[in-house]
């Protein structure tokens, strides 16, 4: 008999647990123990197993065709201590500053804490090197303008006091001031750590790959997402013409979107060639207003259409046309000549 450690990661969480107890039970092993727990990147499931040696490879097979489950390890477990799970999150070990004193009362003067230290003392050669190149400034003197001499005894005419006074004028209302410019994300460069994990799960969820493409959309920081989307793309098209065997010579754009380009889409959404422009079925990246993915399925028909093509060149034959995160009723993109 052995023990076993698996850790499963998954997109959902719900039903979970008992899909992967009836694979363990299917393979004739014992659950002992488990721990699930919610992650930013999915569902983290822990399981203490026993059974004979020969069931890890039945376990193993059935995990990995589950399409529910991303990504999963199976390694001799520890005693009844479970490791830190694969998949989980970076934490920092920030300790936050102690709250500041809470200010004496209204009428009172209350000096408390310790002593102020004395400044640092500073060696003269160390000061002569810091200001030597700071020319000193001369002191300018002050000027004194002498007060106006007044006639006491000469009498001040009426019209000069008191002084008219001035109202101002009423302002006219005008239009309400025009509501300050959001801010966008400054563009940063693409995330390869996410797009090299996504290209490693991706063989066990094609061609379900779409959840998958979602996660790392949320895992990086907002301004590196278009990027990331837009080389995540590129690959993933290059291993659908691979895996179709339809990679190889130089095509025109034509012949390339029809025997190339549509096929690698339609392997992960409904898409159509309708009066010469791809129109794109409903899709989890799109659904978000303001925030369109369809970047992700132009580097697709980039990489499936040009294989040898360089990654940074992505977008310079597809064009996005309209988007549903962005308003229009459909997903439409353009190959250009």
């Amino acid at each position: 008999m052995v023990e076993l450690e698996v850790q499963i990661l998954a997109l959902e969480r719900e039903g979970l647990l008992g899909e992967v107890g009836r694979a363990i039970t299917a393979s004739g092993m014992l659950l002992l123990r488990h721990r699930l727990a919610d992650d930013r990147h999915g569902a983290l499931l822990t399981l203490l197993v026993r059974g004979q040696p020969r069931s890890k490879r039945t376990l193993d097979a059935a995990l990995g065709g589950n399409e529910r489950v991303v990504s999963y390890r199976i390694e001799p477990a520890e005693g009844d201590t479970m490791r830190p799970h694969f998949a989980a999150s970076r934490q920092t070990d920030y300790v936050p500053p102690p709250a500041p004193p809470a200010p004496p009362a209204a009428g009172r003067h209350v000096l408390g804490g310790p002593p102020m230290p004395p400044p640092p003392k500073v060696p003269d050669v160390e000061a002569t090197a810091f200001f030597g190149g700071v020319p000193a400034r001369p002191a300018e003197p002050e000027v004194i303008e002498p007060l106006p001499s007044l006639d006491i005894e000469a009498d001040i005419p009426w019209e000069a006091w008191p002084a008219p006074m001035t109202l101002p004028s009423p302002r006219r209302p005008g239009p309400p001031p025009a509501p300050p410019a959001a801010v966008e994300a400054p563009s940063l460069e693409p995330d390869l750590v996410a797009v090299d994990r996504l290209m490693r799960l991706l063989p066990g969820v094609y061609p379900a790959a779409l959840p998958l493409v979602r996660a790392m959309e949320q895992a990086v920081v907002p301004g590196a997402r278009q990027a990331s989307l837009s080389l995540a793309g590129v690959r993933v098209g290059r291993w659908i013409a691979d895996r179709q065997g339809v990679a190889g010579s130089l095509l025109r754009p034509g012949e390339a979107l029809s025997k190339r380009g549509l096929p690698a889409l339609g392997e992960l959404l409904d898409a159509r060639l309708q009066g010469g422009q791809i129109h794109l079925g409903e899709s989890p990246l799109c659904g978000t207003p303001g925030r369109s993915g369809c970047v992700f399925y132009a580097g697709v028909l980039h990489g499936a259409m040009d294989p040898q093509a360089d990654e940074s060149a992505a977008q310079a034959h597809v064009i996005g046309l309209c988007c549903r995160a962005l308003g229009a009723d459909e997903c439409v993109l353009a190959v250009a000549d």
